[in-house]
């Protein structure tokens, strides 16, 4: 009899939790349709391995959505806003686009591309993501001149302004 009370009580108390959780679809959020979008980067004709597409809703979404592309071997991307390729919700864009160099140290990457491409209030281009397939223009990025772009840190063994003298000897009389 004690036992069988317990099963009452343990399942009157479960029944309000399971309707406050909800069955099914567990996302925190209520997805909005997305549609394919897919697209281009080049620099020079080649493709910008590693770029990131951004759109940036024009104007600003209440949701916060803002889908994502990485440029892939043969300059290609797929637009993310969920999850991976699942395509942009429609509407109009700005397209940003940054193409972080090869990581060597902690902290962010910088940018090949200066921030030339990263300022949605100042991007050349546009797009509207419509309800079908998407295919989106090419984007053609140049990469600023290596004396404009931002210079590293040299190796704090060895500073490329000193010229070693081939004649110089170290310590013990040896040549370096």
């Amino acid at each position: 009899m004690a036992s069988r009370l317990r099963g009452m009580v343990l399942a009157a108390m479960c029944l309000p939790l399971s309707a406050l959780l909800g069955c099914g679809d567990a996302r925190p959020y209520a997805p909005v349709p997305l549609f394919p979008a897919a697209g281009k980067v080049l620099n020079q004709g080649n493709p910008a391995v590693g770029a990131t597409v951004h759109l940036n809703p024009d104007p600003p979404r209440p949701d916060g959505l803002a889908p994502v592309g990485r440029v892939g071997e043969v300059g290609t991307y797929r637009l993310s806003t969920y999850e991976a390729e699942d395509g942009a919700p429609p509407g109009k864009y700005r397209v940003t686009i940054r193409w972080p160099e090869a990581q060597e140290r902690s902290g962010p990457p910088s940018d090949r591309l200066q921030g030339r491409y990263a300022d949605p209030g100042k991007s050349q281009w546009s797009v509207m993501i419509v309800e079908s397939a998407n295919t989106l223009p090419t984007f053609e990025v140049e990469v600023p001149p290596a004396d404009m772009r931002t210079p590293r840190k040299s190796s704090p063994t060895k500073s490329p302004a000193v010229k070693e003298d081939p004649k110089a000897k170290g310590p013990r009389g040896r040549k370096y």
